[in-house]
């Protein structure tokens, strides 16, 4: 459904009332003028993000209305092919539901121009009640039933991702890069070095400014160890924890 069709299908639904929501959306606008378009981003059962790009002068009215997706989007495999036989898809027409924006979520995304982010979750258009298959709905029924045994449970994420260089070496294969620095090759693997991470310092500073604009807790950096064959590339680990008192943002 494109943007003019996805407009008009939403003006007959009934706004909700909002008010601590629009102080947090007009707040934002005074904060980050320059901000011209804005993603509405939910996660398929894969957890690929789908969703909806609209210009940031829409922001009220998806707070007010919300924006229509079909319901298939959660009935998508990792290829992103609709699979029919869970009742979402074509053969029962597809249809639209509507996604309402959580504005506590709204934020810039650092790496892109000019740009904003804001998680959406699904509803049922008439009975605005939550729709089944959204993940975020599903979390929120886990925790209810914690919170009705007096349990808070929280999570802890690891997110390990690995730093090569930009040009291969000389068989055509990834290789480690040059630190910064040193200007010298990595070729080791120093687990838990502090001298590898003041190599790049830079760079980890800019993740971690990025986490705190979104308002990820990254808690601890390490040097971990990498796979490799005749060379050994260091791989840096981050620690993320949440106390999930509710589905996070």
């Amino acid at each position: 459904m494109g943007t003019s069709q996805l407009a008009s299908s939403a003006d007959n639904i009934e706004p909700i009332q909002l008010g601590h929501e629009k102080l947090t959306i007009e707040r934002f606008i005074e904060q980050h003028p320059d901000v011209t378009s804005l993603d509405l981003i939910l996660f398929d059962m894969n957890g690929v993000v789908r969703g909806k790009r609209v210009p940031i002068t829409q922001l009220n009215k998806v707070l007010e209305q919300g924006i229509c997706l079909p319901a298939s989007v959660f009935a998508l495999d990792i290829c992103g092919e609709t699979v029919e036989e869970t009742g979402l898809g074509f053969e029962k027409g597809d249809g639209d539901r509507i996604c309402r924006m959580v504005a506590s979520s709204l934020t810039t995304t650092p790496w892109q121009e000019n740009s904003a982010q804001a998680i959406v979750t699904m509803f049922e258009p008439t009975s605005n009640q939550p729709f089944f298959a959204d993940p975020r709905h599903v979390l929120e029924i886990q925790l209810e039933k914690f919170a009705s045994k007096g349990l808070k449970p929280c999570i802890a994420v690891e997110l390990e991702f690995y730093l090569q260089d930009l040009e291969a070496d000389e068989l055509g294969q990834p290789q480690p890069p040059l630190m910064p620095i040193s200007g010298e090759r990595m070729t080791q693997t120093q687990v838990y070095s502090l001298e590898e991470l003041d190599e790049f310092k830079a760079f980890l500073d800019e993740i971690i400014s990025t986490c705190e604009e979104q308002n990820i807790p990254a808690e601890n950096i390490t040097a971990e160890y990498a796979p490799g064959s005749s060379k050994s590339t260091s791989s840096i680990l981050m620690m993320f924890c949440w106390p999930a008192t509710k589905p996070c943002c």
